[in-house]
Protein backbone atom coordinates (compact mmCIF):
# COMPACT_ATOMS: atom_id res chain seq x y z
CA UNK A 1 0.00 0.00 0.00
CA UNK A 2 1.56 3.27 -1.06
CA UNK A 3 1.11 6.18 1.27
CA UNK A 4 -0.38 8.59 -1.26
CA UNK A 5 -1.05 11.81 0.62
CA UNK A 6 -2.98 13.40 -2.22
CA UNK A 7 -5.74 10.82 -1.91
CA UNK A 8 -6.12 11.38 1.78
CA UNK A 9 -5.97 15.15 2.00
CA UNK A 10 -8.59 15.90 -0.65
CA UNK A 11 -11.66 17.78 0.50
CA UNK A 12 -12.49 19.72 3.67
CA UNK A 13 -12.54 18.11 7.08
CA UNK A 14 -15.26 18.91 9.58
CA UNK A 15 -13.09 18.89 12.70
CA UNK A 16 -16.02 19.35 15.03
CA UNK A 17 -17.75 16.31 13.56
CA UNK A 18 -14.69 14.08 13.35
CA UNK A 19 -14.46 12.70 16.88
CA UNK A 20 -12.23 9.81 18.00
CA UNK A 21 -15.32 7.67 18.45
CA UNK A 22 -15.93 7.89 14.73
CA UNK A 23 -12.86 5.74 14.14
CA UNK A 24 -15.35 2.92 14.69
CA UNK A 25 -18.06 4.35 12.42
CA UNK A 26 -19.76 2.01 9.98
CA UNK A 27 -18.80 4.07 6.92
CA UNK A 28 -15.20 4.37 5.79
CA UNK A 29 -15.49 8.09 5.01
CA UNK A 30 -16.24 8.92 8.65
CA UNK A 31 -13.40 6.73 9.89
CA UNK A 32 -11.00 8.35 7.42
CA UNK A 33 -12.05 11.86 8.44
CA UNK A 34 -11.63 11.03 12.13
CA UNK A 35 -8.17 9.57 11.52
CA UNK A 36 -7.07 12.67 9.61
CA UNK A 37 -8.19 15.05 12.36
CA UNK A 38 -6.44 13.01 15.05
CA UNK A 39 -3.08 13.81 13.45
CA UNK A 40 -3.37 17.18 15.20
CA UNK A 41 -4.35 15.76 18.58
CA UNK A 42 -1.42 14.64 20.77
CA UNK A 43 -2.29 11.58 22.79
CA UNK A 44 -4.47 10.03 20.11
CA UNK A 45 -1.89 7.39 19.16
CA UNK A 46 -3.59 4.66 21.19
CA UNK A 47 -6.93 5.16 19.45
CA UNK A 48 -5.29 5.23 16.02
CA UNK A 49 -3.24 2.10 16.70
CA UNK A 50 -6.24 0.21 18.03
CA UNK A 51 -8.17 1.02 14.86
CA UNK A 52 -5.22 0.15 12.63
CA UNK A 53 -5.14 -3.36 14.11
CA UNK A 54 -8.64 -4.11 12.79
CA UNK A 55 -9.10 -1.71 9.85
CA UNK A 56 -9.55 -3.28 6.40
CA UNK A 57 -10.27 -0.25 4.22
CA UNK A 58 -7.12 0.82 2.36
CA UNK A 59 -7.74 4.56 2.44
CA UNK A 60 -8.63 4.54 6.14
CA UNK A 61 -5.42 2.63 6.84
CA UNK A 62 -3.45 5.20 4.87
CA UNK A 63 -5.05 8.01 6.86
CA UNK A 64 -4.27 6.29 10.16
CA UNK A 65 -0.65 5.61 9.22
CA UNK A 66 -0.12 9.16 7.99
CA UNK A 67 -1.58 10.54 11.21
CA UNK A 68 0.78 8.36 13.24
CA UNK A 69 3.70 9.64 11.13
CA UNK A 70 2.54 13.18 11.82
CA UNK A 71 2.39 12.58 15.56
CA UNK A 72 5.87 11.01 15.39
CA UNK A 73 6.00 9.86 19.00
CA UNK A 74 7.56 6.86 20.70
CA UNK A 75 4.10 5.33 21.11
CA UNK A 76 3.45 5.76 17.38
CA UNK A 77 6.79 4.21 16.38
CA UNK A 78 6.55 1.20 18.67
CA UNK A 79 2.89 0.63 17.83
CA UNK A 80 3.63 0.65 14.12
CA UNK A 81 6.63 -1.63 14.62
CA UNK A 82 4.38 -4.29 16.15
CA UNK A 83 2.98 -4.92 12.66
CA UNK A 84 6.39 -5.78 11.17
CA UNK A 85 5.95 -9.39 12.20
CA UNK A 86 2.35 -9.65 11.03
CA UNK A 87 0.88 -11.70 8.19
CA UNK A 88 -0.79 -8.72 6.47
CA UNK A 89 1.72 -7.93 3.70
CA UNK A 90 0.05 -4.68 2.66
CA UNK A 91 0.02 -3.32 6.20
CA UNK A 92 3.57 -4.51 6.83
CA UNK A 93 4.82 -2.71 3.73
CA UNK A 94 3.00 0.46 4.78
CA UNK A 95 4.65 0.25 8.19
CA UNK A 96 8.10 -0.13 6.61
CA UNK A 97 7.45 3.01 4.54
CA UNK A 98 6.16 4.85 7.60
CA UNK A 99 9.16 3.99 9.76
CA UNK A 100 11.53 5.02 6.99
CA UNK A 101 9.95 8.47 7.13
CA UNK A 102 10.40 8.76 10.93
CA UNK A 103 14.18 8.58 11.45
CA UNK A 104 14.33 10.79 14.53
CA UNK A 105 11.50 9.06 16.32
CA UNK A 106 12.73 5.60 15.31
CA UNK A 107 16.42 6.01 16.13
CA UNK A 108 16.17 5.55 19.95
CA UNK A 109 14.41 2.21 19.44
CA UNK A 110 16.49 0.60 16.72
CA UNK A 111 18.82 -1.25 19.09
CA UNK A 112 15.82 -2.82 20.81
CA UNK A 113 14.05 -3.69 17.57
CA UNK A 114 17.17 -5.28 16.07
CA UNK A 115 17.25 -7.84 18.89
CA UNK A 116 13.50 -8.48 18.87
CA UNK A 117 12.53 -12.09 19.65
CA UNK A 118 10.73 -12.38 16.29
CA UNK A 119 13.21 -12.87 13.44
CA UNK A 120 10.67 -11.46 10.98
CA UNK A 121 10.64 -8.18 12.89
CA UNK A 122 14.44 -8.04 12.75
CA UNK A 123 14.36 -8.75 9.00
CA UNK A 124 11.95 -5.90 8.32
CA UNK A 125 13.86 -3.51 10.56
CA UNK A 126 16.84 -4.22 8.29
CA UNK A 127 14.61 -3.32 5.35
CA UNK A 128 13.73 -0.06 7.09
CA UNK A 129 17.42 0.71 7.57
CA UNK A 130 17.99 0.27 3.84
CA UNK A 131 15.57 3.09 3.12
CA UNK A 132 16.19 5.23 6.18
CA UNK A 133 19.11 7.19 4.72
CA UNK A 134 20.52 7.56 8.21
CA UNK A 135 24.22 8.16 8.78
CA UNK A 136 24.29 5.39 11.38
CA UNK A 137 22.56 2.75 9.24
CA UNK A 138 25.77 0.98 8.37
CA UNK A 139 26.81 0.67 12.03
CA UNK A 140 23.47 -0.87 13.00
CA UNK A 141 23.69 -3.32 10.10
CA UNK A 142 27.24 -4.25 11.00
CA UNK A 143 26.09 -5.20 14.50
CA UNK A 144 23.38 -7.40 13.00
CA UNK A 145 25.92 -9.19 10.79
CA UNK A 146 28.30 -9.71 13.69
CA UNK A 147 25.76 -10.92 16.25
CA UNK A 148 22.51 -12.24 14.80
CA UNK A 149 22.23 -16.03 14.73
CA UNK A 150 19.52 -16.25 12.07
CA UNK A 151 20.82 -16.53 8.50
CA UNK A 152 17.73 -14.87 7.04
CA UNK A 153 18.20 -11.83 9.27
CA UNK A 154 21.84 -11.58 8.22
CA UNK A 155 20.82 -11.94 4.58
CA UNK A 156 18.38 -9.05 5.04
CA UNK A 157 21.15 -6.97 6.58
CA UNK A 158 23.41 -7.77 3.63
CA UNK A 159 20.66 -6.76 1.20
CA UNK A 160 20.31 -3.50 3.11
CA UNK A 161 24.07 -2.97 2.79
CA UNK A 162 23.58 -2.73 -0.98
CA UNK A 163 21.82 0.59 -0.28
CA UNK A 164 23.44 1.73 2.95
CA UNK A 165 26.82 0.00 2.94
CA UNK A 166 30.24 1.66 2.94
CA UNK A 167 33.70 0.09 2.51
CA UNK A 168 34.17 -0.30 6.26
CA UNK A 169 31.14 -2.64 6.27
CA UNK A 170 32.86 -5.23 4.09
CA UNK A 171 34.68 -7.05 6.96
CA UNK A 172 31.34 -7.55 8.71
CA UNK A 173 29.81 -8.93 5.52
CA UNK A 174 32.69 -11.38 5.16
CA UNK A 175 32.37 -12.35 8.83
CA UNK A 176 28.70 -13.21 8.26
CA UNK A 177 29.66 -15.35 5.27
CA UNK A 178 32.12 -17.25 7.47
CA UNK A 179 29.51 -17.78 10.20
CA UNK A 180 27.04 -19.35 7.76
CA UNK A 181 29.18 -21.40 5.37
CA UNK A 182 26.29 -23.71 4.47
CA UNK A 183 23.95 -20.93 3.29
CA UNK A 184 24.65 -20.36 -0.42
CA UNK A 185 21.95 -17.69 -0.78
CA UNK A 186 23.68 -15.62 1.91
CA UNK A 187 27.08 -16.01 0.26
CA UNK A 188 25.63 -14.98 -3.10
CA UNK A 189 24.02 -11.86 -1.62
CA UNK A 190 27.22 -11.05 0.24
CA UNK A 191 29.33 -11.17 -2.91
CA UNK A 192 26.84 -8.92 -4.71
CA UNK A 193 26.87 -6.43 -1.83
CA UNK A 194 30.65 -6.34 -1.68
CA UNK A 195 30.88 -5.82 -5.44
CA UNK A 196 28.36 -2.98 -5.26
CA UNK A 197 30.11 -1.29 -2.36
CA UNK A 198 33.52 -1.60 -4.01
CA UNK A 199 32.26 -0.36 -7.36
CA UNK A 200 34.02 2.96 -8.18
Amino acid sequence: MGLVKAKITQGPIDEAAARPAELDAADAASRRAAARVMATRPGSEGDLLSRLAVETDRQVREAIVLSLIGLGTEVAVLGLAEHLGGEDVELRNAVVEALESMPRALEPHLDRLLVHDDADVRIFVCNVLAGLRHAGACEWLKRVLERDRHPNVCAAAIDAMMEAGTPDCIPSIRAAMARFPDEPFLAFSAELAIARIERP
